[in-house]
């Protein structure tokens, strides 16, 4: 899945390291932030749910884009979907 993403992590290139941003679309915010924490990235959340239930919500969109060279710490902001009620 995000195989060689985490090369970056184990691989020193710097004084001033940069990280290639991974494409989060798709997945579970869990799984985004597991991998953007192992990078040194920091995260936000935003969503359009006042009240986001206690499920697993999904990355829809992400700033900045996926491919983007970073430098550790840069804040990645997640947008999150949560799914329909079942009922």
């Amino acid at each position: 899945m995000f195989v060689g993403v985490l090369d970056d992590v184990v691989r020193p290139k710097g004084r001033f390291r940069r990280v290639t941003v991974p494409d989060l679309v798709g997945h579970p915010v869990s799984e985004a932030c597991h991998v953007l924490g192992r990078l040194g990235l920091r995260i936000r959340t935003r969503t359009d749910v006042v009240k986001p239930p206690p499920i697993q919500a999904t990355v829809v969109g992400q700033d900045p884009k996926a491919g983007t060279k970073a430098r550790r710490s840069t804040l990645v902001v997640l947008d999150l979907d949560f799914p329909a009620p079942r009922g």
